[in-house]
């Protein structure tokens, strides 16, 4: 509570809260759920993720970096802010950018890979290509 949560390489299921910090967790190959209460939350997808994932955030922005190999779904949602997409991904929205969803698969195989819901209450929610080729 009330602190910042880094990890890295992380390839285990993970379940983790925060409550007024951020929270930076890269290298994702296996479920996770992940909520923030008043801070940012930056989530690094592998290649190798798999299994059916979640991740919320009240007062916080969301962003969703995604490795060149990874192949699943995203549906983000977002209360007040803005759900963005960068690169080239196929999206669909429902509803309002401001106030819905949108859904963005990822990668060849998308239906049979990852599935990941993102939520955020009060902040943005960003999806892009991972900058240095493994989020």
């Amino acid at each position: 509570m009330g602190g910042e949560l880094v990890a890295h390489g992380l390839g285990c299921v993970v379940d983790a809260r925060t409550l007024g910090g951020r929270a930076e967790l890269t290298g994702l190959t296996s479920p996770f759920d992940v909520r923030t209460t008043g801070g940012d939350l930056h989530l690094g997808l592998a290649d190798a993720l798999t299994g059916p994932s979640r991740a919320a955030t009240t007062g916080g922005t969301v962003t969703v970096d995604v490795a060149d190999g990874a192949a699943g779904r995203i549906e983000a949602t977002t209360t007040g802010g803005e759900v963005r997409v960068e690169g080239a991904f196929d999206t669909r929205r429902e509803g309002h950018r401001f106030h819905g969803s949108t859904v963005v698969a990822v990668g060849e195989g998308a239906e049979q890979g990852f599935s990941l819901s993102v939520k955020s209450v009060g902040g943005d929610v960003a999806v892009r290509r991972s900058l240095r080729g493994s989020a």
